[in-house]
């Protein structure tokens, strides 16, 4: 498993869900391994329709 940990801070948790999902694909591709499972770690919940986003469409796991 690849986590990617991210601070949200005042904005929306969608700004920090694009930055870890980015990078996780980067080293996904580039580090490996390929059966690793990829998941973002927030620091507070996220609004609604994002876990889905991340678990549904990114096919990510999705933790805070």
């Amino acid at each position: 498993m690849i986590i990617e940990a991210k601070v949200t801070g005042s904005r929306s948790a969608l700004f920090a869900i694009r930055d870890a999902s980015a990078q996780l694909r980067e080293y996904h591709y580039f580090i490996g391994p390929d059966a690793a499972s990829l998941a973002i770690l927030l620091d507070r919940p996220p609004e609604d329709g994002l876990a889905d986003f991340v678990e549904g469409y990114l096919g990510m796991l999705l933790a805070w």
